[in-house]
């Protein structure tokens, strides 16, 4: 009966432990034709579409925004940009993250760039102004907390190049990866 329990202890706790990748995410995403191609990165300036779903398998949907691509851009030439002033740009989680970055990239004289994160209930977490610029600037943007969207403007002046984060993790996922730990504790104790 012992050495059943013991396997048995060890298949939960593998099991369990299988569940820990579903809390630790992390993702970047940088608008590139490598991760959706809708012809971004070809010379000159232009701009496509986005309907919102196409980084879905990224965690993220957009909402008033077109891909651009520009020789101004420092990164990659790529990235996201709003469609109409005065309606900001929208990135949506699929599921709430913390640890959230944005390499934002601002447009010369224009006027300054306002952010604005959201937590997962709607509530305003933060809002950051960084002021106009005198040169294409890029600027790295941080936010603490539990974020569900992030809005940005002025639309036509403002970009995002890239958007890292860690997903927060979910109540399931903590609960089996905390199972597993526990049982392959107690499996090696015996």
């Amino acid at each position: 009966m012992h050495l059943k329990n013991g396997r048995l202890a060890g298949m939960v706790g593998l099991l369990g432990l299988a569940c820990l990748p579903a809390f630790a995410n992390a993702g970047t995403v940088t608008f590139g034709p490598s991760e959706v191609n809708l012809g971004q990165g070809g010379d000159g300036s232009y701009r496509t579409s986005v309907s919102g779903g196409e980084w879905a398998a990224f965690g993220i949907s957009l909402e008033n925004v077109s891909l651009y691509t520009s020789p101004f851009d420092p990164v990659d030439r790529v990235g996201i940009v709003g469609d109409t002033s005065p309606n900001p740009g929208v990135i949506s989680f699929l599921s709430p993250v913390s640890g959230l970055s944005l390499a934002v990239l601002q447009a010369p004289q224009a006027a300054p760039a306002l952010l604005r994160a959201f937590r997962p209930d709607g509530s305003v977490l933060l809002e950051q102004t960084l002021p106009s610029v005198n040169d294409t600037t890029l600027t790295n943007v941080g936010f603490a907390g539990t974020v569900g969207r992030v809005e940005f403007f002025p639309a036509d002046f403002t970009a995002v190049t890239t958007v890292s984060f860690t997903s927060v993790p979910s109540p399931g996922g903590l609960g089996a990866g905390s199972v597993g730990l526990v049982a392959l504790c107690r499996r090696r104790r015996r």
